[in-house]
């Protein structure tokens, strides 16, 4: 492997913000509300941690 695909190959590492494993196929994107200055961050999240943050916001939905 040269050294520009090194660089490249590590560029595109991306960990899941919940459990910190690195994401080997895509997952799911969360985007926060635009901040004070109209900002938007977003967060990368692993498939297994999808699943579990579907199942909290149905149960948040379900409380009221």
């Amino acid at each position: 492997m040269t050294m520009q695909a090194e660089m490249i190959e590590m560029s595109l590492i991306i960990y899941c913000y919940l459990c910190k494993d690195e994401l080997r196929k895509p997952g799911a994107l969360i985007f926060d509300p635009p901040d004070h200055s109209d900002d938007v961050h977003k967060e990368h999240v692993c498939e297994n941690c999808w699943v579990y943050l579907l199942a909290w916001l149905e149960q948040q939905r379900n409380a009221f």
